[in-house]
């Protein structure tokens, strides 16, 4: 009679005890699905990085990380979306992986040491038509410490710095910081060529 008393809690120990056990076998055999799972929204959210769909990538990331909380190479890359969305020099540390291999290239390109502030302008104007609007911005960048007074390295600077803000996938706080700069740039260009009428133009779609 005494062991009658006890059944019902034996019989839910046992039930409890074997939910346990279940549950820790569906994560132990999950595991690897998972991990291969999480490896795929990493590679995904790489892809978008190199298009500077920045935040588009960082979801990504934050799927990887939600089904493998250990995963470094996720970590270490929504990182890099969160850094090379407003310095896109933050690429640097991850070159050495293949997918940045062709970014790598015009990267090297971008931080050319120029001959003159009308070489590194061209190599704005190159990138920005190539659709390396973040890019461009470093040659302008550097015709500017070459020549503060050089109107056209002004123009691309903000060109550069306006087709990012518009064509990159930014938090709201990191585009306005691009437009900051762009607008600023525009009107140094007025002030040095009053009648330019690019930026004139540009100016009016900020």
């Amino acid at each position: 009679m005494k062991n009658d008393k006890y059944k019902p809690f034996l019989l839910i120990l046992k039930c409890l005890i074997g939910i346990i056990i279940f549950f820790l076998l569906l994560v132990l055999i999950s595991s690897p699905l998972r991990g291969k799972a999480a490896n795929s929204y990493v590679k995904r959210g790489d892809n978008l990085l190199l298009q500077k769909k920045y935040v588009s990538a960082e979801v990504e990331y934050t799927k990887a990380l939600t089904l493998n909380t250990g995963n470094i190479v996720a970590k270490d890359h929504m990182d890099l979306a969160k850094k090379a969305a407003i310095n896109i020099g933050e690429f640097e540390r991850f070159f050495d992986l293949p997918q940045f291999a062709d970014f790598k290239a015009k990267y090297e390109i971008a931080i050319t040491v120029p001959t003159n502030q009308s070489d590194a302008v061209k190599t704005s104007k190159n990138l920005i038509e190539d659709g390396e609007y973040q890019l461009a911005i470093i040659p302008a960048k550097t015709a500017l410490e070459m020549d503060n007074g050089y109107r056209d390295a002004w123009l691309y600077f903000g060109i550069a710095n306006l087709k990012t803000a518009q064509l990159a996938e930014l938090k709201s706080e990191d585009q306005n910081e691009y437009l900051v700069k762009a607008k600023e740039s525009f009107d140094r260009v007025l002030q040095l060529d009053p009648g330019n009428k690019t930026a004139k133009e540009l100016l009016s779609k900020i």
